[in-house]
């Protein structure tokens, strides 16, 4: 799955990752210095990826690990950045910093973890690990970070679900037991792979994925992960851009994978609460306290029935406002 995230963050991704929020983000390959360094200087993204992985060329790995290895050091660590310390590049503190490595089973992971991810974990927030199937893969990367996380920090691991091995193991995969400080904290529905494994021909519709796809966001909804949707390869279509974020949106996802910086203003607009929906949910919470105070439960506004459901869905959009 190439792409970057976007997506925002629930109240125990805040919690367990220790990130400010996910509401646009970029991923650059490592081997490309001057993309690495033009994509740490921007302040319009919540998710900064570095990529290790299938952005970079087989013969390029060890340059890529050595430049993001070099980028992150740059970069104020994590606990102090998150009291406002000043950093060497323009990136601020409201990015969260990640390196997608290579899977678990690819024989360069030992590596990634060796010269890149253990010499710069007091700098990172996450790590996007592809191609995850079973619990194993991820139980094995967090053994080799746990021991060497920073006191009082954490590091997510962020999942990327790009086969039917991984559709099918969605449970297994979320409940996996996980150190306190190497938490599971997301999952990426990487669609491309995932089609390419499960041999699906795209269409505009979209109707082919709407198995795979509600499986990996109703399993994150369920285990209180971030829900990372698919990327939109065609990234000159802002029309087709706009579709499928609104799309995910509706679909409960909290943000959407993108492959080029011209994506990320379409996304974050998709995923964030218009100022209508805001006051909405404002009104609804507003009135539902002043019912509440006399004894009351559902109401009507507007003529709309007002029950603890609609509640719960208001208090999240202003959750969200907040975070903007």
């Amino acid at each position: 799955g190439a792409g970057a995230g976007q997506w925002r963050t629930d109240d125990q991704r805040q919690q367990t990752a220790g990130a400010a929020g996910q509401a646009g983000g970029l991923q650059r390959a490592g081997s490309d210095e001057r993309k690495l360094e033009k994509a740490t200087e921007r302040m319009d993204v919540d998710l900064l990826v570095l990529d290790l992985e299938d952005g970079v060329a087989p013969n390029r790995k060890q340059e890529a690990r050595e430049l993001v290895r070099a980028r992150l050091a740059s970069f104020s660590d994590v606990a102090a950045a998150g009291d406002g310390a000043a950093q060497s590049s323009a990136l601020g503190r409201h990015v969260e910093r990640c390196v997608r490595m290579n899977h678990v089973g690819s024989g360069l992971e030992q590596e990634d973890v060796a010269q890149c991810l253990l010499p710069s974990l007091a700098k990172l927030d996450s790590v996007l690990l592809p191609k995850v199937e079973q619990p194993r893969q991820l139980q094995e990367l967090a053994a080799a970070l746990a021991p060497n996380v920073p006191d009082g920090q954490s590091v997510g691991i962020i999942a990327a679900i790009e086969s039917a091995k991984g559709i099918v193991n969605l449970k297994e995969i979320c409940s996996t037991a996980m150190p306190d400080n190497v938490p599971l904290t997301g999952l990426v529905y990487a669609s491309e792979d995932l089609c390419a494994d499960m041999g699906i021909t795209r269409s505009d519709s979209r109707t082919e994925l709407l198995y795979t796809r509600g499986a990996v966001v109703a399993h994150a909804k369920a285990f209180g992960l971030d829900a990372i949707d698919l990327v939109c390869i065609d990234f000159r279509d802002m029309h087709r851009l706009e579709l499928e974020a609104a799309e995910g949106a509706s679909m409960g996802y909290t943000g959407k994978q993108a492959i080029h910086p011209g994506q990320v203003a379409t996304i974050i607009r998709a995923f964030s609460p218009s100022p209508e929906k805001a006051e909405w949910a404002r009104r609804i919470v507003a009135g539902f306290q002043e019912h509440a105070a006399v004894g009351a439960g559902a109401y009507s506004l507007d003529g709309v029935m007002i029950d603890m459901p609609m509640v719960k869905w208001a208090e999240k959009v202003l959750r969200q406002v907040q975070g903007l």
